[in-house]
Formats: C-alpha cells, structure tokens, sequence
C-alpha cells in the first residue's frame, strides 16, 4: 500500500491544540504514522488539501448497522434474509467511513451478523470503520427490543447472557433498562431489566475487561442503571437533577441521540412511520431535550451517538446528531472535533488498535440512486474523507429521473424523487424542507381511497387530465392544469383523491413540505393560475405570505413555475443562506450550464442565482429554500 502525505490542511489534530497550518500528515499502510512540518514531510504522493480543514476520523457511539432508516425499520429487518442483512449492513458500514466517522459501536444487530461486518472490514475485505459491536441487547422477556436481544430473567439468567455475548466477540455490553419507542407495547418511562439483574450483568462484563451500554429512558431505570455501575447511558430522556449529579459524580457518559426522535417526529405518519412510534417520539421530545439542556449546563460527559438505523435516520454523516446538539444548547467548542480526544468512554478501542486514516474515496458516478455532483471545481478532491471546506463552494447536485423510485401498480404509474413508502433511499430523504415529489399518473376511475395526514404542507399540481379531491373539513372539487391546490393536514386531516374520468389518465405532482410548526390546525386552499402568467416567466405560486396571488403554506419557502419556449430564459436571485430545487415537469431546460430533462431534479446551495434556458417546450417548477 502506497504512503500518502496529506498537506495545505489547516489542521485539528484531537488532542485539544488550537488548530494549525503548515503540517503535513503521513499515512503509511493505511494508517497515520506521523504530523511533520511540511518540510520534513518525506517524499511521497501529495495530496492538497488547500482550503480544507484535517482531522482525525469522527466516532458514532450509538448505530444500528442492520437497520436501515426505513420508515418501519424492524418490518424491513424481519424481512429481509439473513445474508442480506449482512449485505445491506457491509454498504451502511462503507457509508459511514466515506463520511468521516472511523469508529463506530453498534449497539445492537441481528443474529451476529454485525460480528461478521466487523470481521470482514478488520481482515481488510472491505471498507469501514472500526467497529465496537454489543452482539445481542440482554432485555427482560418480552421487553424492549426482544426482537433482536437475548431476553434474560433474574441475575444469574442476565450474567449467563453475557457470557454468550462475549463468547460470541461482543466488544461491548447492551443492557435494556427501561421500554422504548420503537416497541409495541412498552412505554420510554417503564423500568424492565432490574437493579439486580443489571449488577450481576456488569460485574460480568467488567470481569472480562468489557464497558457498558444502557438503553435508559425513564428515571427509575435510568437511576438503577447508575447504580448497578454503567459506563453510558443511552437516550437519558427522563432526567433529573439527583440522575444528574450521580452521573458526574460517577463519570457516566451521556449519549443522547437527538437525531432518532427528530427523524420520527419530522416524518410523522405520513412517512409511513407506524404509529405507535410517533406517538412515543411525540410525547418524549420536549423532556427529551429538557434532559439534555440541563445535563449540558451541569457538565456531564456528553458523547455523540445518532441512533443511526432508526427511521429516516440513515448512516454516514455524524453531522444532523452535532448539529441538532448545538442548537439545543451545546457550545461549539464542546461539540467539535476536538472534544472527541475522549471520545466515547464506551467506544474506546482495544489496546492492539491504532489509529487509522479514513482513505480518500471518488464518488462514483451515478448509479445506485446516488445523486451526481455537477460543480466541475469538485473533479479530483478527495470526496467523503475527514476534510471540510473552510470556504463554501457553489455546488450542484443532480437527481437524474431515471435513479427515482419507480412502481408501477396497474391502476397508479409512480416516480418518487424522495424516500417515500416503501421506497426508501438514505441518500435521498428530501431536500431542505422539501420531503416528496411524487410524479404520479392514475388511471380513469382510479385513484386514493381516503386516507390521513398530519403535520405536513400538502401541494397537488395537475399536469394533465383532472383530478377530484374530498376532504375531512368539507372541501371537494375537482382541479385540472392551472389549479394549485394546498392542504395543511396539521392536527390530522383525512382526504381522498380519484380520477373523474373514464377515458383519460390524470398526471399530477404530489409535493409535500415540511411545516415551520407542528400541531396547526387543518386549511385548505386553492388557486387558479392561467397559462398567460406563466408563460416565459416565472410564477410565483407559494409562498409563507401569501403575496401576489399565491396560497400561503406554512414554511420558509417559495414555490415558482415557468412554461419555456425553446431559447426562452428566467433567471431567479438566490438569497444569502437560501437553496433551491429544481424539477423539471416536463420537456428539457439547461440549469446554469448543465442540462436536465424531464423528470430530473437539482439541487443547489451557495449560488448568486438560478438561469434556466430551455432547450425544448418546458415546464419546470423551482423551490427556494430557507
């Protein structure tokens, strides 16, 4: 394997150091062996990293490598084959290392087969980051996450069920203390594995040199598990102030996963999330954050773990978990890189590990549902290793249409641009606050029996034929070309939706928008826009105010549509802090130089402005994101 010396970097180097310019990495066999000045760096193949920030890989202290952020994830689990998962698991594992994290401990998987990912990428056979793997989660009888754990009653059943997992290589030990969300029949608040049984697991576990995890909502569980002697306590919703002082006092790690409730809660049933887990997510998030506030402002040992495998919330990026841990009150200089010098106290690698350098990686081009990058500045940088862009880079990312999801069901011929049903891609969860673009064409007589909705802005622009709406609240029409219908389900909403004709299919664009604010109540409006107003102009047709003519949706966003003639131009100013998505409804236009047909999709952030030319009559519709 070839040396490489990584040089130009301002450079984080973990051990708390101001960062700092003028040195040089040397990677050899893989691995970092030594920070040099730059003038001492040995003779090598260079890569320039001018403009980019090095530092050493990031650690996820809490995955699911064989979940994969469906919307019913232990649905697709359960289905799924053995080796499949195993497949599944190897692609989210390569993910996650391309993104900078090079250490990750899984707290839970399936039949072993996490054991086996780990094996596979320590011998070399495939990329990923090192991981720490819990084997089985030890839970009472019927408890939380028996799905996949090794169910245990009474200490000396709950100390054999550790010995099984340490005879099977867990690196790590998971305990259930209390119920969780995405069980059916357990409540977050409940205790279920005992004071004593969690006593007799650990002493088990510190016997073999082994750390502890456990999955802690409620208090009473929470507090057990402090005093049965856990090294992290995963989740930590139900905090109080007497948990708050013993888990300094003891030097127990919070992991508080923000990520998985927020996912569950911003996709909501209409992501097809079962309802029982948006229920639970609903009703913890507010102490859920409360918990973490005030664990921040005491000064407990924070480490970030997203939960990564839960719904819509995939693997790779550890950013969403840091950012969400900033925002709800964590000062950047503590949420950095720097702080993870500690890193997790329950990831900590074995002795024999060293350190290892996330290898710069191209992304391929196309295929496998991935989204293109366009920004011909971006040819030959190293893509996913652990570098960041000090300056922002204007950048495209292109959704071609043929790498949507496509099904076609008889009666409905359906393009999903996002994850959406039981099309899931983590690659593309939406955009922004733009969560679906479905591309729909029903046939005569057909269409969506009454179903329900809550918490998102609903859009149905008709492309051709009609389509025949009924809601709950009253309201029933019918809405051809040029009629913009917008439903807020808010608090809950049923409608349905049918093709009045008997000889003609109807093709519309269903579009769904997250709201600003949860919990709102129910509206309904709709808007006729004439082909006149359209035509080689852009067409403002939503927006949060309202203005010139425009239905009001409940969002930092703006929704415009121009019909093109070919050679015909709009251009459109893209704020400070603002992005944009494009779709192409119908024909062909050039985006800023780069050409999309029918049915792609781009999306853009840091641009001054968005110059559409059409290339063939079109139709395209453009979202401008806060």
């Amino acid at each position: 394997m070839e040396s490489l010396v990584l040089v130009g970097a301002t450079l984080i180097d973990g051990t708390g150091a101001e960062p700092v310019r003028g040195r040089a990495v040397v990677v050899e066999q893989g691995r970092i062996a030594q920070v040099v000045d730059i003038s001492r760096a040995p003779r090598a193949r260079r890569i320039d990293l001018e403009g980019h920030t090095l530092l050493p890989g990031l650690i996820n202290c809490h995955v699911h490598l064989c979940l994969g952020a469906e919307a019913d994830p232990v649905r697709a689990l359960k289905d799924d084959p053995a080796p499949l998962t195993a497949l599944k698991a190897l692609r989210r594992a390569q993910e996650t290392v391309e993104a900078g994290v090079t250490t990750v401990r899984d707290l839970g998987g399936r039949e072993y087969v996490e054991l086996a990912v780990r094996r596979a990428i320590a011998e070399g056979h495939f990329p990923g980051p090192r991981i720490l793997a819990a084997g089985r989660p030890i839970c009472m009888t019927g408890g939380h996450g028996s799905f996949l754990g090794r169910e245990a009653d009474g200490p000396d059943d709950a100390r054999k069920a550790v010995r099984e997992q340490l005879k099977a290589g867990a690196d790590v030990i998971k305990l259930i203390a209390t119920g969780g969300v995405m069980t059916p029949g357990v409540e977050p608040g409940s205790s279920q594995l005992t004071l004593e049984e969690m006593r007799a697991a650990i002493d088990e576990a510190r016997k073999a040199g082994r750390r502890t995890a456990a999955h802690a909502q409620g208090s009473t569980g929470i507090a057990d598990a402090i005093e049965a002697g856990i090294t992290t306590i995963e989740h930590g919703i139900y905090l109080t102030d007497e948990i708050i002082a013993s888990m300094k006092a003891k030097g127990v790690f919070l992991v508080p996963t923000l990520a998985a409730p927020a996912a569950i809660c911003a996709g909501g049933l209409a992501a097809g999330i079962p309802e029982f887990m948006v229920r639970k997510s609903e009703t913890v998030a507010a102490h859920h954050l409360a918990s973490f506030q005030r664990a921040t402002q005491a000064g407990v040992s924070i480490a970030a773990g997203a939960d990564s495998g839960t719904p819509f919330n995939p693997h790779g990026s550890l950013l969403p978990e840091l950012e969400l841990m900033i925002k709800h009150g964590m000062s950047p200089p503590r949420s950095d890189p720097r702080g993870h010098r500690r890193g997790c106290a329950g990831a900590r690698p074995r002795e024999r590990d060293r350190p290892r350098c996330a290898r710069p990686r191209r992304r391929p081009r196309g295929g496998g549902g991935r989204g293109r990058r366009a920004h011909p500045g971006a040819r030959g940088r190293p893509a996913r290793a652990c570098a960041r862009c000090d300056d922002q880079v204007a950048m495209m990312t292109l959704r071609p249409a043929a790498e949507r999801g496509h099904f076609d069901h008889g009666w409905l011929d359906t393009y999903h641009t996002f994850s959406f049903a039981s099309y899931h891609d983590p690659k593309h969860m939406g955009f922004r606050s733009l969560r679906v673009i479905n591309d729909d064409r029903v046939q005569p007589g057909e269409g969506f029996g009454t179903h329900g909705h809550r918490d998102m802005e609903i859009i149905t622009w008709v492309l051709e034929g009609a389509l025949e709406h009924k809601d709950s609240m009253g309201n029933g029409s019918v809405i051809v070309p040029g009629d913009l219908q917008r439903m807020s389900a808010g608090t809950g909403v049923t409608h349905s939706e049918f093709n009045p004709s008997r000889e003609a299919p109807v093709h519309l664009l269903q579009i769904w928008l997250l709201p600003s604010a949860r919990g709102l109540a129910p509206s309904y409006e709709q808007k006729r826009f004439e082909d006149s107003e359209r035509r080689g102009r852009l067409r403002l047709l939503a927006a949060r105010d309202g203005r010139d003519g425009a239905v009001t949706i409940h969002q930092d966003a703006l929704v415009w549509t121009a019909l093109l003639e070919p050679g015909q131009a709009v251009r459109h100013a893209l704020g400070r802090d603002r992005h944009a998505w494009v779709h192409v409804a119908r024909g062909a236009v050039s985006l800023n130089g780069v050409a999309l047909g029918v049915g792609d999709g781009a999306a853009l952030s840091e641009e001054a402005a968005l110059d559409i030319r059409a290339a063939a009559p079109a139709e395209v519709l453009l979202f401008d994101l806060g």
